[in-house]
Parts: structure tokens; sequence; C-alpha cells
């Protein structure tokens, strides 16, 4: 791992949409970021790589910080 950078677990609930269909589901992601990175700035990071209008629509407000530190 790279001096002065973290991991980040963020769970959030997503829509995929395939001929006609609504499912909705449950998610994780690890976030390689700087330490110094914000909540806002790794949500961001998510939504850029992960959301699709569409096809894959991230609930943005869903999204919650799991990371465990110890």
């Amino acid at each position: 791992m790279k001096k002065n950078w973290k991991y980040v677990l963020l769970e959030y609930d997503y829509i995929t949409y395939c001929q006609g269909t609504e499912d909705h589901n449950h998610g994780q992601a690890l976030i390689h970021c700087p330490e110094d990175c914000s909540f806002n700035n790794i949500r961001s990071t998510l939504f850029n790589n992960k959301h699709c209008e569409g096809v894959y629509e991230i609930d943005i407000n869903s999204v919650k910080n799991m990371t465990i530190e110890w």
C-alpha cells in the first residue's frame, strides 16, 4: 500500500435495469484514496466509476462508510 493512502469500504444500494425490469440490489466497494480525502470525494469517486444512467444507478443517499479501523 502507498504511504499516506488508505482503503475505505463503502456500502450502497443500486438499481439495475434489464429488458424493462428494475432490480434493487445492495453492494459494497473498496476504494483506495489519500488519507486526507473527505467522504464526499470518496463517494463521488464511487459514483463516477460505477454509476451508468439507465443501466446501473447508485442511490447516492444510501452510500455509507463501513470501514473498520483498529
